[in-house]
């Protein structure tokens, strides 16, 4: 049986009862132990006592050297003293008398003035000097016996243990007392509890009732009813409260979700409303430039080409928020095919290359030898790689702008875009992906742009399977690393290429060269492997 099937009234007891009988026997050992202490303390007094008697007594036989009367005083040792043996030598080791039955070897003490005691297993030895009125001296060796000090101390260790069952018993009838008194009040209020519980007392009943309802007092059933009552109507309250908090919380985040998906659609059906007609302005602007070659209009090729220009900015725009409310709406859709993965990034490097500004930034790229293909989407991975070749060209004013692709593992390629631009502080890093969100508004002001490119990246990266993370430090760079693996698990995946983490990248560097240089903006200046 545990604890918990014991009742408060039996638990109370045992407890007053453990507690009681603990100081008890601690109480008792402490007052055995100075009886110990003080038994033995008398016992040696007491022996220390006749020996220097018996030696006072033995001084005249030293004095005359009669052995016979030494010996005689040392029997005076027999009878109740509890002495085993005696022994006189003199000064220079003689032993002059002998009384009882001493070891076979008892070696002469050294020469002391006044007794001294000595205690083994079973014997308390004593030493006391024997000094005769003719200057003769010598030593008294006796052997008591602690017999009758054992025995006085078995029967005390008796009475105090009857004493420590006594106080025991007095402990438990003092605690059934103290028990009584402390849970008798709570037993007509728990009977009452558990009767209201399992219905057993009608309450109204009870109110009519003058002074007890099946034994219960009507008063303490009434309180206590009263009190459960409350308590019950506080937590009903307290519950109702909770459920329709909840339930507001829910169609909250229900009609949010519903107004995502709204603006999502909307987004979506402006984008292709707009994108239409901006795509014929960009056709009509390619036809008008190829016509002016014709014509010999040099003096608005300036203005449609900045025409050109915007429009394909604003095409690029929407096709950014066109591909980010579909996916928030979840309609964006993998298609996964073979990619080589060095055409990519070349591709990207040279496509960022007219974004450079003035001839101070380089991009590099490394790519290791043994990376050739990954099985992925396209079109999603070269987004990626030029949103943020696009966002580290338009922060960096001089310096490299490296590209690199290393294997992570067997089954993940890591894509590591690192500028040396402006950087960002820690509080802009917490916001960087955000939709529409920028550094700060000195930054649209200075470098332009919606915010849209990293957080369209996010998604796509993370719609791949893969993970982004960013590293900046203000004034020196920044770094961003796009994990994603080999093998995208959509549709079925080509053989698995071998990489190898040593492997030697091999390097290509682009450079917006002068204009007086008269070079191709779009042309490497470097190349390594």
């Amino acid at each position: 049986m545990g604890r918990a099937d014991l009742s408060l009234g039996t638990r109370t007891v045992l407890g007053i009862t453990l507690l009681f009988g603990l100081l008890a026997t601690g109480m008792t050992g402490l007052l055995q132990a100075r009886f110990d202490e003080l038994s033995l303390h008398v016992e040696t007094q007491r022996v220390r006592n006749l020996a220097e008697i018996t030696a006072a007594a033995s001084a005249p036989g030293l004095d005359f050297g009669d052995e016979e009367l030494i010996a005689e005083r040392l029997a005076l040792l027999e009878g109740p003293s509890g002495a085993q043996w005696a022994t006189v030598f003199s000064d220079d080791g003689r032993r002059l008398a002998t009384w009882g039955d001493p070891p076979v070897v008892v070696d002469p003490p050294q020469p002391v003035r006044v007794s001294t005691a000595s205690m083994t297993a079973d014997t308390l030895r004593v030493v006391a000097p024997v000094a005769g009125r003719a200057g003769s001296r010598g030593q008294l060796v006796a052997a008591f016996s602690l017999t009758e000090l054992e025995a006085l101390r078995a029967d005390n260790r008796t009475t105090v243990w009857a004493l420590v069952l006594v106080m025991y018993g007095l402990a438990f009838l003092m605690s059934l007392g103290l028990a009584s008194w402390l849970v008798r009040p709570l037993g007509p209020l728990t009977k009452a509890a558990q009767g209201i519980r399992d219905g057993t007392i009608d309450l109204e009943e009870l109110a009519r009732s003058a002074d007890t309802v099946g034994g219960y007092r009507r008063d303490e059933a009434m309180v206590l009813h009263h009190a459960l009552a409350m308590m019950a109507d506080r937590v009903g309250h307290q519950m109702q409260a909770v459920t329709e908090a909840w339930r507001a919380a829910e169609e909250a985040g229900e009609a949010a979700v519903e107004e995502s998906r709204a603006k999502s659609r909307f987004l979506a059906n402006m984008s292709h409303e707009l994108r239409t007609p901006l795509n014929a302005i960009v056709g009509y602007a390619d036809m008008l430039d190829d016509d002016l070659d014709d014509m010999e209009r040099d003096e608005v090729r300036g203005d449609l080409r900045r025409i050109r220009q915007a429009s394909r900015h604003l095409l690029s725009l929407i096709s950014n928020i066109l591909d980010l409310s579909k996916v928030e709406a979840g309609r964006m859709e993998l298609f996964c095919e073979p990619i080589d993965v060095r055409a990519v990034v070349e591709e990207a490097v040279a496509a960022v290359a007219p974004l450079l500004s003035g001839g101070d930034v380089v991009v590099r790229s490394a790519v290791g030898v043994d990376i050739t293909r990954m099985h992925g989407d396209l079109t999603k991975l070269r987004q990626c790689l030029l949103n943020l070749l696009s966002n580290a060209a338009k922060f960096t004013e001089h310096g490299e702008i490296w590209v690199r692709v290393r294997p992570i593992g067997d089954d993940q390629l890591r894509f590591e875009v690192q500028d040396t631009g402006v950087g960002m502080k820690t509080e802009q890093l917490q916001r960087v992906f955000e939709e529409f969100g920028q550094a700060d508004a000195s930054t649209t002001r200075r470098y332009g742009g919606t915010g849209l490119g990293l957080s369209l990246t996010r998604h796509l990266v993370h719609l791949m399977g893969g993970t982004i993370e960013v590293h900046s430090r203000f004034g020196e760079g920044s770094v961003f690393l796009i994990t994603v693996p080999l093998e995208l698990d959509v549709g079925a995946s080509p053989q698995r290429p071998a990489l190898s983490e040593g492997s030697s990248p091999r390097l290509i560097a682009w450079q917006n060269a002068p204009a007086s240089a008269g070079s191709d903006p779009t042309s490497p200046h470097a190349a390594a492997s």
